[in-house]
């Protein structure tokens, strides 16, 4: 176990939430071994840590040695000292090179792909990166387009996306604000993700294809809800 060594995550993200409490839960930090950025200003020592930066890397604070590790840094640090035989992974050019730009995909989109709705000013809110959230968007049309070619959906797939994009575009409700409209179009392909995601029951039960398009369409529009209020948070 990795001891003194406190990790700063974003308690609004679930994903951050899942993997920081999983590293407590498996004792790689011991029970006190996270806290939220959100109360970052009541931590001792906080002035260690830049809070700017920690928002798009999570950071590992080491309380003994007042040290602070950022990003991949801070998770191979804690994962290498449980398992040292990953040292050799975490030093492959090419492994840092695949693994860096998916931390910074997922970091980047986090807010898009889990949004919460209750945020305030000390919100881990990372910025705004075109180039990974129009990556984030291309990346699921692929993936998307690929189930709806298998549900036989393509076209109603595409004359929604169309139908969004247009909306994200002439929308008043966006003032000519390009970053939010990428926003916009960034949460929509991620309900289409979703939807697509429970469909894949029927492919083991094909007769439950109805059902679970009538399940798929009944959590889009819940989502799609959702997520508009979070745009217009944003």
């Amino acid at each position: 176990m990795l001891k003194n060594n406190v990790i700063i995550y974003d308690h609004e993200c679930p994903m951050c939430v899942a993997y920081t409490g999983a590293f407590v839960k498996f004792e790689l930090l011991d029970k006190n071994g996270r806290y939220k950025y959100a109360d970052l200003p009541e931590f001792p020592t906080h002035q260690l840590i830049d809070k700017d930066r920690a928002r798009h890397e999570i950071a590992l604070l080491d309380t003994e040695k007042q040290e602070v590790r950022y990003g991949l840094e801070s998770l191979f640090y804690i994962l290498e000292n449980r398992f040292p035989a990953l040292n050799l992974l975490f030093r492959q050019q090419w492994f840092l090179l695949i693994i860096k730009q998916l931390y910074y995909f997922i970091s980047y989109n986090r807010k898009i792909i889990a949004p919460s709705l209750y945020q305030t000013e000390k919100s881990c809110n990372p910025d705004f990166n075109l180039k990974y959230r129009a990556l984030y968007i291309l990346v699921m049309l692929y993936v998307v387009g690929g189930f709806a070619i298998y549900f036989n959906q393509f076209a109603s797939f595409w004359v929604y996306w169309v139908a969004q994009v247009i909306f994200g575009l002439v929308s008043p409700a966006f003032k000519d604000n390009h970053e939010k409209t990428i926003t916009y179009l960034g949460h929509q392909i991620t309900i289409l993700l979703i939807g697509s995601l429970l469909l894949l029951p029927s492919i083991i039960f094909p007769n439950l294809l109805f059902y679970n398009l009538i399940a798929s369409l009944l959590v889009m529009i819940r989502e799609g809800w959702r997520r508009w209020k979070v745009v217009n948070l944003g």
